[in-house]
């Protein structure tokens, strides 16, 4: 039988970042609160009172397979400024803030295994002013200008080196970007082992890593500086995509008439799910390092499959998507064909 996806649409102002195989969808709700998603009902995860102060605005951004949520919370002091903020986990109903890194003002988790082991990055950040042609500020805002990787044991935070790490699986092995490599190791014991430039961002049960190899520049501009009549431009990356396993780099391409690729997400027989192309987009799913369209296996009238960016070891994947207006939201894929793994 064919590769076929039942598809529900998940509800409006909720921003899904990850699922496991228990039926546990996480991310934020309308930007302000991290939530969980059980049974088509949201639940919100508990934030921190700061007294007349105000409250903290979380995010979920990852969730193990025992549902422990790893993410960050900042705490307001009026729009838009979020700092300082602070890595945090959610487990058995109760918030874990973890210990802040000494010398930097944020930080945050991405992703956490059943043992309560955490990842993450540590970060500084500044004020940015964009000017209208008077010089009146139009927006202002904060960025992270340097951030440092770090490891959570439960108990303390373990800064690994300049980047950040993404995820780790319930054996230990962690998955990130130290000094604009991408790497990979087997446990917090373990040496670092480099893949290529540019980032990995997911890794299996098994040990399978999917992520993102830097093949050159693309034509987007990211960036035009003028000093002394001369044009520095500075462009975006043009990604590939990759999978990785047992030493050996496969590169996934995008699928025909789009430019670059991106992996997100990877399962243990090496299924790869992510995104073709920088511009217009596609949701993709790799097989044997082939593209397919995720819109070809799934009938969803009225929307537009553009991102994949989360699968489980049963087949579920997380997607956004985009109507003709192009307004956005999310969807949950759950494979129906007999033939599961």
């Amino acid at each position: 039988m064919a590769l076929r996806f039942q598809p529900t649409l998940l509800p409006a102002g909720f921003e899904p970042a990850a699922l496991n195989d228990a039926g546990l969808v996480v991310g934020t709700r309308d930007e302000k609160r991290a939530v969980v998603l059980r049974r088509g009902r949201l639940s919100v995860l508990p934030g921190k009172s700061l007294g007349n102060v105000g409250r903290s605005r979380d995010s979920a951004l990852g969730v193990s397979s025992d549902g422990t949520v790893a993410g960050g919370s900042f705490w307001l002091f009026g729009e838009p400024f979020q700092q300082p903020g602070i890595a945090t986990l959610w487990r058995n109903g109760r918030r874990i803030d973890a210990p802040k890194v000494e010398g930097f003002s944020h930080g945050s988790f991405s992703g956490v295994n059943a043992r309560g082991e955490a990842v993450g990055f540590a970060g500084t950040a500044t004020m940015w002013e964009d000017r209208d042609a008077s010089g009146e500020a139009e927006q202002t805002g904060v960025m992270t200008q340097h951030s440092k990787a770090i490891y959570f044991d439960g108990k303390t935070v373990h800064v690994e080196g300049w980047g950040g790490l993404s995820a780790i699986n319930d054996a230990g092995a962690t998955v990130g970007s130290l000094d604009g490599q991408a790497v990979f190791r087997t446990s917090a014991k373990a040496a670092w082992t480099k893949i290529c430039r540019g980032e990995a961002v997911g890794v299996s049960p098994r040990g399978l890593v999917c992520g993102n190899q830097i093949a050159g520049d693309s034509k987007r501009i990211q960036s035009q500086v003028t000093i002394g009549g001369k044009t520095d431009t500075t462009y975006f990356p043009l990604w590939r995509g990759f999978l990785w396993q047992k030493g050996k780099l496969v590169e996934l391409p995008a699928l025909p008439g789009f430019d670059e690729s991106r992996a997100l997400g990877v399962r243990d027989d090496g299924w790869v799910v992510g995104v073709s192309g920088s511009e217009k987009k596609s949701a993709t799913l790799w097989q044997d390092g082939k593209p397919v369209a995720l819109d070809t296996l799934v009938s969803l009238r009225g929307w537009k499959l553009t991102e994949a960016f989360a699968v489980t070891p049963h087949g579920r994947i997380l997607c956004a998507a985009e109507d003709a207006k192009g307004h956005r939201r999310h969807v949950l894929l759950t494979r129906t064909d007999k033939q599961q793994p």
